[in-house]
């Protein structure tokens, strides 16, 4: 599977006469990039690809791991500086291909420094292209993250009633997750009662649920790297028909999106689909946020499905669809699959 993934990119590389790939991870700054295309886990990495290079630099924390993980060449950084050693990896006057928008600038203006007469091209565009195109096994543990995470949700529903303070739900929900083969949470759990489910990112709180109140839930699970992302938006007691009216709205939107979506589609076209069924209810401007977005080694991936997006969403790719409805001071509901 790495293989595979870094042909296509000495594939794309060589489209654009660019002779070598750069990805530093430093300290976890570029993980997901990392693991992509060499299979290697850890938080401490550069690797050079090229037509006959794949090798990887790295340190003694890490040197046994790379041996189990990745078939790259290892380059063990003992007593140099990580910029000292790919200077002596890179040839002079080679064009390399970076990911800009994954390393740091200090970073970057060293290796500049220490690569006299080497160009780097941003190579962004063309990672994002080959990343939101996903296998069938990334598919597979995307559906199964998604599944741990929806069971976990279920069965910490009988938690969730009034008395119980946002975070001690959340605390309750993750450890479902993990419980049920979850690594690792994917992100911060939102749980957002009351009028704080007017919060699109309502982190848990000490707040205590009560009856009468929506409670807005986004949580997700890490499976074998693979993240889910899902939202539900719960009804403690009884709460006002504006509420339960808004709530059916949302689902209709996120239905009429979910099945108008499809490959070759711009991620706006798909995105206007449920905005607009929104704003002809005459809550447009309650709907803050794009429709949804790609997933996979991580929580935020392109495409995106958004009024900004002019994009083809490509076949492979995963997206959420979450519309949502924000009353400030008040109320808040979202959905997301």
């Amino acid at each position: 599977m790495v293989e595979r993934r870094t042909s296509k990119l000495v594939e794309k590389l060589r489209e654009k006469d660019i002779d070598l790939f750069l990805c530093v991870n430093i300290e976890g700054s570029n993980t997901a990039e990392a693991r992509y295309f060499s299979g290697f886990t850890g938080s401490f990495c550069a690797l050079v690809i090229g037509d006959d290079t794949r090798v990887i630099i790295s340190d003694p924390r890490y040197y046994d791991q790379i041996v189990r993980e990745t078939n790259f060449d290892l380059v063990k950084l003992e007593n140099e500086k990580l910029e000292d050693v790919i200077g002596r990896i890179i040839p002079p006057r080679t064009r390399v291909g970076l990911n800009f928008s994954r390393i740091n600038h200090s970073f970057f203006l060293r290796i500049e420094k220490k690569l006299e007469g080497v160009e780097f091209v941003n190579v962004e565009d063309v990672i994002d292209e080959l990343r939101m195109v996903k296998d069938e096994i990334e598919v597979e543990k995307i559906r199964i993250s998604a599944r741990i995470a929806r069971s976990a949700f279920m069965e910490s529903l009988n938690y969730l009633k009034p008395g119980v303070k946002e975070r001690e739900f959340s605390a309750v929900l993750e450890y479902e997750m993990k419980k049920k083969g979850a690594e690792k949470v994917a992100f911060e759990t939102i749980v957002a009662s009351g009028y704080r489910s007017a919060l699109p990112h309502g982190r848990a709180s000490e707040k205590v649920i009560e009856t009468g109140e929506l409670v807005v839930v986004d949580f997700g699970a890490v499976y074998d790297g693979y993240v889910s992302d899902l939202t539900r938006t719960v009804i403690v007691g009884e709460v006002p028909e504006e509420q339960i009216n808004l709530l059916e709205l949302v689902k209709e939107a996120q239905r009429r999106a979910i099945a108008t979506a499809k490959a070759g589609m711009k991620g706006l076209e798909i995105d206007r689909v449920a905005r607009e069924m929104i704003e002809k209810r005459g809550y447009g401007a309650n709907f803050g946020h794009g429709l949804g977005h790609g997933l996979g080694l991580e929580v935020h991936e392109s495409p995106r499905l958004s009024p900004k997006e002019e994009r083809i969403v490509p076949a492979g790719s995963v997206v959420t669809v979450e519309p949502g409805i924000y009353i400030p001071g008040k109320f808040g509901v979202r959905i997301e699959d």
